[in-house]
C-alpha cells in the first residue's frame, strides 16, 4: 500500500490520524476475533494507543507500515465492510439510516462497537450503505 492509498483509506473510514492511531493501537489489536477472522496473535498493544506521529510518517513515506499494523488496518477494513453490509441487510429501499452526531451518542446506542471508533466512522459507514440502498436517506438519531 502506498502512502497515498493509506491516507485515502483512512479518510474513507472517516478517521483522523489520531483516531486511526487509537483504533489500531488498542481496538483492532485487542478485540476478540470473529468466528471467521484469524486472531492477530502476539500483536496486542499493552498500554497505549499507537502514536499518531507514526501514522503521519506512514502517510509521508518516511516509515513503512509494519506487518502487525498492516494486519490491524486490514482487520479494521473488514470490520467496517461488515458494518456496511449489516446496515444494507437491515434496511428496505427508502428507509432512513440512522447515524450519530457525536461519539457519546454512538456508543450509547451501539454498545458492541470498538470503544475508540468515533461517530465520523459511523457516518462514513452510513454513507456507504446508503449508496447501496435505493432511495435511502441518512438521519441523525433523535
Amino acid at each position: 500500500m502506498t502512502s497515498a492509498e493509506l491516507r485515502c483509506l483512512r479518510e474513507s473510514l472517516g478517521l483522523s490520524i489520531a483516531e486511526l492511531a487509537a483504533v489500531l493501537g488498542l481496538d483492532a489489536r485487542a478485540a476478540a476475533p470473529g468466528p471467521d477472522e484469524p486472531a492477530l496473535a502476539g500483536s496486542a498493544r499493552k498500554a497505549s494507543p499507537l502514536d499518531r506521529k507514526t501514522i503521519n510518517r506512514w502517510e509521508r513515506d518516511l516509515q513503512p507500515i509494519s506487518k502487525a499494523n498492516a494486519e490491524a488496518l486490514n482487520r479494521l477494513v473488514v470490520y467496517t465492510d461488515r458494518a456496511v453490509a449489516a446496515i444494507v441487510d437491515e434496511h428496505e429501499p427508502g428507509q432512513p439510516i440512522i447515524t450519530y452526531a457525536d461519539s457519546v451518542e454512538l456508543h450509547a446506542a451501539e454498545s458492541g462497537l470498538w470503544a475508540t471508533l468515533p461517530a465520523a466512522w459511523h457516518r462514513a459507514v452510513a454513507w456507504r450503505a446508503a449508496q447501496q440502498i435505493p432511495g435511502a436517506t441518512i438521519s441523525y438519531s433523535s
